[in-house]
């Protein structure tokens, strides 16, 4: 069997896996960053330090350090552990996360732990640490409503695949939040299915594509009604997505064989690309991509007070529009 072939047996059982817990009610509950899912990271390294991507009226900005450049692909990925692990944890005051090891995060979202995936993942921390992260809102041309952050303040981790850990409470690596992203995560985080994530996390347009269908479908749960979204344009999906100069046409069969990969995990997804009065449209219905009662499974995180032993009701989360 050949590597190509094992990725694609690996990414059906995953899928199956994802289906198999949303029929038994035991999703494992994920949170992802609200700015990350309005505008996706790039799916590929780029060319130059600097990504910028719409969604309306709302721009996001991601200046990258030169000496590791603009997060993309997996880097993903680590957004989504940060916001689990601070949700999980009770969301507290000091923006710290305390956990066991590195191989803690590998392990989340099943990346396997030899030396490559270290290497890997100093490389994709060093991305998100070092890249600053600018928000601007459009909506008013006389106003200027602009905010600029970091995902991570401090760090102190040990990235190596001979560390240790003999001890449940030797919590000896901590990641301390950006008060912005911390408080951004605090107040509207964007719930989603893990498994579903583990499913397609090879897949970054796949991945993109269902968190944003997860806050939208959700949001229209609250409103009661479908709408239709462009894929081109300023205000159009493709603007805000990962996706770097293409042709309409290419573009939306990426956009067909993305939705088909997020549909094998997520059957029940109501969501499909047509065409509407003459343009290409993604419509989109109301929807919950988290059976409510979901719980937060990662490893080597100590659950907060209030979040250790009980549910997360991701229906009572505020979600801003």
């Amino acid at each position: 069997m050949t590597s190509l072939t094992q990725r694609r047996v690996n990414r059906i059982e995953r899928s199956e896996k994802a289906v198999e817990a949303r029929q038994a009610n035991n999703q494992s509950l994920g949170f992802a960053p609200r700015d990350f899912v309005l505008c996706g990271l790039p799916y590929r390294r780029i060319d130059g330090i600097e990504h910028t991507r719409r969604n309306g009226k709302m721009l996001l900005r991601i200046v990258g350090d030169p000496r590791h450049g603009v997060p993309f692909g997996q880097d993903r990925l680590l957004p989504i552990w940060l916001a689990t692990a601070f949700q999980m944890l009770g969301c507290p005051e000091s923006n710290v996360i305390r956990f066991r090891s590195a191989a803690d995060i590998l392990t989340a979202f099943k990346l396997g732990t030899d030396g490559r995936q270290y290497t890997r993942l100093r490389e994709r921390i060093e991305r998100v640490f070092h890249a600053t992260y600018f928000v601007e809102d459009h909506s008013r041309p006389d106003r200027i409503s602009a905010e600029r952050y970091q995902v991570m303040r401090r760090l102190e981790l040990t990235i190596s695949k001979r560390q240790k850990v003999n001890q449940w409470l030797l919590w000896d690596n901590s990641i301390e939040l950006d008060p912005t992203f911390a408080n951004d995560v605090r107040q509207a985080p964007v719930p989603i299915d893990l498994e579903t994530v583990i499913a397609l996390k090879d897949k970054p347009s796949a991945l993109d594509l269902y968190c944003w269908q997860a806050l939208r479908s959700h949001q229209l749960m609250r409103l009661g009604r479908a709408t239709a979204v462009p894929l081109f344009g300023d205000t159009g999906l493709v603007a805000q997505l990962g996706t770097q100069g293409q042709q309409p046409r290419k573009l939306r069969q990426m956009l067909n064989l993305a939705q088909g990969y997020v549909k094998a995990a997520w059957p029940e997804c109501p969501n499909y690309i047509t065409r509407k009065n003459g343009r290409d449209v993604f419509v989109l219905r109301p929807a919950q991509a988290v059976v409510l009662k979901s719980k937060c499974k990662l490893p080597g995180v100590r659950g907060g007070p209030s979040n250790a032993d009980k549910s997360r009701e991701h229906d009572l989360v505020l979600i801003k529009e």
